[in-house]
């Protein structure tokens, strides 16, 4: 039926939809944005070589999948400890080429992403981090 535009219901009914379009995880899949920006934290040397000459795979660290494929770690915020000698590299990327590689679970508030090196090189533009 029709509901009044300023009731109560009405309101309810608009707050309802704001949080179902906010929570939605296939969002992204349904609206990719057009640039991601994603960071990638490094030494100071390798993040130069890395600008200059794209990035390398990496094979799984501790504490993660061992049958994830060799790949580069990307974040959607820069959280990387202090620490001395520590750079970041910024990429940015359309959302739909990171989506498929995208780390998802329910205990991280940033969005992880594990990509293969060729797809950030080739999708990828990739600049150092000015704070």
């Amino acid at each position: 039926g029709t509901v009044k535009q300023r009731s109560e219901i009405a309101q309810r009914l608009a707050w309802a939809t704001g949080h179902v379009n906010r929570i939605d995880p296939l969002r992204p899949f349904r609206n990719p944005a057009p640039s991601l920006r994603l960071y990638h934290g490094t030494t100071s040397r390798t993040a130069e070589e890395i600008v200059r000459s794209g990035f390398t795979d990496r094979d799984p660290e501790y504490g993660e999948d061992k049958e994830l494929a060799a790949s580069v770690v990307l974040l959607d915020a820069p959280m990387f400890r202090d620490a001395y000698g520590l750079e970041v590299v910024v990429v940015d990327i359309p959302e739909a080429v990171v989506l498929p590689y995208e780390w998802i679970t329910e205990t991280r508030s940033h969005r992880h992403f594990m990509v293969p090196a060729d797809v950030v090189n080739e999708h990828g533009r990739v600049s150092n981090w000015e704070e």
